[in-house]
């Protein structure tokens, strides 16, 4: 039987929120940084575009790794409820073990 680990669900859902964080803080220092270069000439426009593009890109990146994250962390929430509710309603007895067998088994977890 295959059981879901809320535990490990929400280590990774916390590591991909890390690096949500990671690369929106690394487009945060990409902007300062850039704002300062005072470069006015047909290269730092060009420069100008393309760093345009790529803080844009990360900026979608770190969204959707939160959002990853977000969802991921609900998913483990539930999972660690359902598994509750079923522990509680099964009460650990023999009936109840094949009962909860049979749960994971719909549920995709077995």
């Amino acid at each position: 039987m295959h059981v879901v680990d809320e535990h490990r669900i929400r280590q990774l859902a916390g590591q991909l929120a890390g690096a949500a964080d990671e690369v929106h803080a690394t487009a945060g220092r990409l902007r300062t940084a850039a704002a300062g270069l005072g470069w006015h000439s047909p290269a730092g426009d060009a420069f100008a575009i393309v760093l345009a593009g790529l803080l844009g890109r990360s900026d979608r990146l770190g969204d959707e790794l939160a959002g990853t994250a977000a969802a991921l962390t609900a998913h483990g929430n539930r999972a660690a409820r359902h598994a509750a509710e079923l522990a509680a309603a099964t009460g650990g007895t023999v009936a109840g073990r094949a009962a909860e067998r049979a749960a994971h088994e719909l549920l995709g977890w077995g």
